[in-house]
């Protein structure tokens, strides 16, 4: 899945690549060869459109692909009640429609097209608006993916809500929960990394921005103060309820065989084999609580580790990466 993954993003790095060369073709014959090689390198080297665009559009081409079968994967490691299924299954269908990814999509690319265009597009012409197309349509992705991770999230608030109805499958193995919790790190991990590109790539600019402009710059944050919290609740909610679902059933399995146990009549079983019952009872119960306990799902004995995690990548950007320090020092203007 991961390998999978990454082959997404690199195929549509080259479609970015492609769809510049495109763009600086047109404009070379129709604009000359100086707005021609301006279009090239601001899609190239000041929009990192080869990375905002490969990493954004590859996590999308792999969501379509994996993620509308995620209710189907779902079931297959867990039972849902007949009175609960109507419910996910309208969550389901909406995280996949495209008019409700439109619905949200579009007025958020308008907002975010107006606040990149208020920064001041270089040069003239086709290019410009090739160029303004081209990045604003970002935006649209963002909004796909966060369309998807907000009815992912209500569709696991439904099954946290009726756990109490659900079943793991039997014969399942952790690993096949392993895959889900697989797919939930990857498209948040990716999504992090689209989300910071992304931003990055509308600091590094070559942006026309007058003096009186701090205030429309200063809006260049707008996608990480919409798009990362989700992202990150994303990245842990729906793991969460899935480990909780299969934590619950462990226990519901523990309690079914010491109840056997109980039932058993003493004067139907000798002394031997009453120690052995036990043993084995006992060696079940141990099993599945070993198992219960190395569930690959996150846990809050993770969050230690977690949080160093991201104090050294915050420490890191903030040492090393002088565009997002010169962005963050206008707030203090």
């Amino acid at each position: 899945m991961l390998i999978k993954s990454f082959f997404n993003i690199i195929i549509w790095c080259g479609i970015s690549l492609a769809l510049c060369l495109v763009g600086f073709l047109i404009s070379y014959f129709y604009q000359g060869p100086i707005i021609a090689k301006e279009l090239f390198n601001s899609w190239i080297f000041y929009f990192d459109g080869i990375l905002v665009g490969g990493v954004g559009y590859g996590l999308v081409w792999f969501i379509r692909k994996y993620g509308s079968s995620l209710l189907a994967q779902i079931n297959e490691v867990i039972t849902i009640s007949e009175e609960d299924l109507p419910k996910i299954f309208v969550y389901s269908r909406r995280m996949n429609s495209t008019l409700w990814k439109n619905t949200i999509g579009i007025p958020l690319t308008i907002v975010g097209g107006i606040i990149m265009w208020n920064c001041g597009y270089p040069m003239e012409g086709f290019a410009k608006y090739y160029l303004a197309i081209s990045s604003i349509s970002i935006y649209y992705i963002g909004s796909y993916l966060l369309t998807f991770f907000i009815f992912s999230l209500l569709m696991f608030k439904s099954l946290e809500d009726s756990e109490k109805r659900l079943e793991v499958t039997r014969n399942i193995v952790p690993l096949e929960f392993e895959n889900l919790n697989y797919f939930f790190v990857i498209t948040s991990t990716i999504g992090v990394a689209g989300i910071y590109l992304g931003f990055r790539g509308t600091l590094t600019a070559n942006f026309i921005l007058d003096p009186d402009g701090i205030i429309t710059r200063k809006l260049l944050i707008f996608p990480v103060i919409l798009f990362l919290p989700l992202t990150l609740c994303y990245s842990f909610y729906p793991r969460y309820v899935l480990k909780k679902i299969y934590e619950n059933d462990i226990i519901k399995k523990v309690k079914e065989i010491e109840e056997k146990r109980r039932n058993i009549p003493n004067e139907l079983i000798s002394l031997k084999d009453k120690i052995e019952i036990d043993m084995t009872l006992s060696e079940i119960r141990e099993k599945l609580i070993m198992e219960r306990d190395q569930f690959p799902l996150i846990s809050l004995k993770d969050s230690p580790s977690l949080l160093i995690s991201i104090i050294m990548v915050i420490q890191f950007i903030a040492q090393y990466d002088t565009a997002i320090n010169e962005f963050f020092k206008i707030f203090s203007k």
